[in-house]
C-alpha cells in the first residue's frame, strides 16, 4: 500500500541474518537495523505497537480465531485512525493530511 519500507528493525531472527534476506533487502534499498541485548531501546516502539495489535486483535477476535484475516482491515482502520499521543494526529492524517 504504501511501497518498500525504508528500514527494517530486526532481533537478530536467522530468517532475517541469511544471506539472501540480507541480499533481497539491499536490492530493494531497504536498510536493515538490528537490535541487541545492550541496545533494547532502539526496537521499543515495535515493542509497543506488536502489543497494542495484539490486544485489539484479541479484543475483535475473542474466539473466532479462525476468521482472524477478515478482522485485519478493521483492526488496521482503528490503529491508523487512533490519535497518538506524540504527534498528536493519526496515522492517516500524518500520511493523507486529513
Amino acid at each position: 500500500l504504501h511501497g518498500v519500507p525504508r528500514t527494517i528493525v530486526s532481533d537478530h531472527d536467522t530468517k532475517f541474518l541469511s544471506y539472501f534476506w540480507k541480499t533481497l533487502w539491499a536490492k530493494l534499498g531497504t536498510k536493515l537495523l538490528f537490535s541487541t541485548t545492550c541496545h533494547p531501546q532502539m526496537d521499543g516502539q515495535t515493542e509497543v505497537v506488536n502489543g497494542t495489535l495484539s490486544m485489539m486483535l484479541r479484543a475483535v477476535l475473542k474466539k473466532n480465531l479462525k476468521m482472524w484475516e477478515e478482522c485485519l482491515p478493521h483492526v488496521e482502520f482503528a490503529y491508523n485512525r487512533a490519535v497518538h499521543s506524540t504527534t498528536n494526529f493519526s496515522s492517516f492524517e500524518i500520511v493523507y493530511g486529513f
